[in-house]
């Protein structure tokens, strides 16, 4: 994992160069963000990625927000509080580095949502231990427990 660096863009531009990984990016336009919220889960499906917010959204200059969403597996962990709670046995999510895949949502003033796309992931690989399931997927096993019917691996429904 390389040091630190200081923006995204400089990950970025790092990634490409240093060790000639081309960062695949993609436009894509949905018209609300309740359509936005089923692109995103989609996408996170077919990727076998998590997307979270981890600050707020900020306004431009002409009105519309600006919301990030990043890799799950980007940054770095910290110890909080008095450690009083044991460690998942997996470990951190976090991948103790950058992770260039990201989501930039735009909202404008006419609430048309456009979504520039980061694809790439450095530094991690793709694994679905690492995944949360849903509360739908989870009654759905637990119905498929309950009347004893086998759970297709890789597929719960």
């Amino acid at each position: 994992m390389c040091v630190e660096l200081i923006s995204k863009k400089a990950l970025e531009d790092h990634v490409e160069l240093a060790h000639n990984i081309t960062i695949e990016k993609d436009t894509h336009n949905v018209n609300t963000l309740e359509d936005l919220k089923l692109w995103k889960e989609t996408v996170e499906k077919q990727t076998t990625s998590l997307y979270v917010k981890n600050t707020g959204s900020k306004s431009d200059k002409t009105g519309g927000t600006i919301t990030y969403f990043y890799c799950h597996r980007n940054g770095y962990y910290n110890t909080t509080g008095n450690k009083k709670r044991n460690m998942i046995i997996a470990g951190s999510n976090k991948i103790n580095g950058d992770c260039p895949s990201k989501m930039k949502v735009y909202e404008d003033i006419e609430s048309k949502v456009t979504v520039e796309f980061t694809k790439t992931h450095v530094g991690h690989g793709i694994n679905l231990g690492r995944m949360k399931i849903t509360r739908e997927e989870k009654e759905d096993i637990a119905r498929k427990l309950e009347n004893k019917i086998p759970i297709e691996e890789g597929n719960s429904s």
